[in-house]
């Protein structure tokens, strides 16, 4: 699994969201959403689960990892609050998760940014909201 926080180059949504589809379990996330590394790898593992239980809102894991990281159920409304530009983390669960960062990061990215790591509050805040998001 790779998390990499980034600028994008400005450069045309439709380009980033084909890339996406060309790269299956690999999706953007606002940074402002992402909380660290940590909490990135709790999104996978909840969206994971959510799959493994058979208690997944969308047919695709990319986008049940957006309504994770957002806290949202209405997959129309967290694409919307999602949108690509700016800061956004990078996240891939696949096998080649590093060579489609690499792609990536030549194609779209302006420059590599530090992700911030949580503090151990805010960690049990996430646990504690995600395992209600996925009990409910």
């Amino acid at each position: 699994m790779i998390v990499k926080k980034v600028l994008l180059r400005s450069s045309a949504e439709d380009e980033v969201l084909g890339f996406l589809k060309e790269h299956p379990k690999t999706q953007l996330i606002r940074a402002e959403f992402i909380h660290g590394q940590k909490h990135a790898i709790h999104c996978v593992q909840q969206l994971l689960k959510a799959f493994a239980q058979k208690r997944n809102i969308s047919s695709k894991e990319e986008i049940e990892l957006i309504l994770i990281a957002l806290a949202e159920r209405q997959i129309k409304k967290a694409i919307e609050k999602n949108s690509l530009e700016g800061e956004v983390v990078f996240i891939s669960w696949a096998d080649e998760a590093e060579s489609f960062y690499e792609e990536f990061r030549n194609r779209f990215v302006a420059r590599e940014l530090k992700l911030e790591e949580e503090d151990s509050e805010t960690l049990q805040a996430i646990e504690k909201s995600a395992t209600f998001w996925i009990h409910s």
